[in-house]
């Protein structure tokens, strides 16, 4: 998962506000969303999406209503929150992955990072200075044969250029330039 933001001009487009946009890295009158891609190969399809509400929109209830926001969604989420809505809605539809990618913005939130490892999850992450970094989890949360499938996966992604040190890994090559986390995350699958 990842934001992008889109520039906009006025204020009646749902969630827009003065906020950072990634996208010209200032910050700018803008909507931002939350979006999940599932990448195989060459190939990858969009999976999720969530608008980010801002507060000011969160706490305006009319102004929502008239931009059409449903009911339930007039509430303030974070964009981590969002990012757990769209892990949460992959594994409803039942959509099969090997690790969950994410920048550092999302990487440094720990609990996020605990959420995943409770769900079993195996994800790659960027810290903010420093190489990304994968770790293989056998959370707890999981009795299905989930760390037969871990170490499998470890065993791929030893051979598509990561080095395993127990249940932690490393990208073992320079990080590639560009959406690293597509391309990390095909290899993985």
């Amino acid at each position: 998962f990842d934001e992008s933001a889109f520039g906009k001009k006025g204020r009646a487009s749902v969630g827009v506000a003065r906020q950072h946009n990634g996208r010209l890295c200032k910050q700018d009158n803008c909507q931002v969303g939350v979006f999940s891609v599932l990448s195989c190969g060459s190939r990858s399809a969009l999976t999720g999406t969530r608008l980010f509400l801002p507060d000011e929109w969160a706490q305006d209830a009319e102004r929502c209503r008239k931009a059409g926001v449903p009911e339930g969604e007039i509430q303030m989420r974070t964009k981590i929150d969002l990012a757990r809505e769209l892990v949460e809605q992959a594994d409803e539809q039942k959509l099969r992955y090997a690790c969950v990618t994410m920048d550092a913005f999302y990487g440094r939130d720990s609990r996020l990072l605990e959420w995943l490892d409770e769900r079993g999850a195996t994800y790659l992450r960027r810290r903010a200075g420093q190489r990304a970094g994968l770790r293989t989890h056998r959370g707890a949360g999981r009795d299905d044969g989930h760390g037969r499938a871990c170490r499998r996966r470890s065993c791929r992604a030893a051979r598509c250029g990561v080095e395993g040190f127990g249940r932690q890994l490393r990208v073992a090559q320079p990080r590639p330039q560009g959406n690293a986390a597509a391309r990390v995350s095909a290899a993985c699958v």
